[in-house]
Formats: C-alpha cells, sequence, structure tokens
C-alpha cells in the first residue's frame, strides 16, 4: 500500500511530515554538494564515499546524485553498507 504524503504551506514555508529539518527545502533528489552542506563535509569527499558505497547514492549520466530519503537515514543511523561478499 503506498503512503500518501501530506504537504502543508504556512506563510510561505513547506513543511514534510518526517523531514529532518536540516533536509527541508532540498529536493528529493540530492547533488553530492548539497549532501556535503547537510553533512558538512567537502564534496569531494562525499562523492568518493558514495563510489566507495559508504554513502548510498546512483548515477544520472555521468553525476552521481543521493536520495532525500537516503541522506536522512544515514543522519539517522538507519543505513549501513551493504556486506561486500
Amino acid at each position: 500500500m503506498d503512503t500518501l504524503r501530506v504537504v502543508t504551506e504556512t506563510e510561505g514555508v513547506v513543511s514534510e511530515p518526517d523531514v529532518l529539518p536540516e533536509l527541508t527545502g532540498y529536493d528529493l533528489i540530492m547533488t553530492p554538494t548539497e549532501v556535503a552542506q547537510v553533512l558538512r563535509l567537502n564534496p569531494e569527499v562525499v562523492t568518493r564515499l558514495i563510489r566507495e558505497g559508504k554513502l548510498p547514492g546512483f548515477r544520472v549520466g555521468g553525476a552521481w546524485r543521493v536520495r532525500r530519503s537516503d541522506v536522512q537515514a544515514v543522519m539517522r543511523g538507519e543505513w549501513t553498507p551493504p556486506a561486500i561478499d
């Protein structure tokens, strides 16, 4: 069953349930630079961590992207890198 997310608008600020305040205002798909701003890291470090599988991410064309929900999971400690056999 799909969950419906409610987005409300108050005084020009859009709030989304279950989104950490640090991630409010970011698109659902983030760039490594945006992730770096939130995590307070260098964008090159974020890109390296994605390539190494230490942060979740995917490529669109030649550019890395990260789902905002994945960044939130990392921030909450709910994401762990997959085990390498």
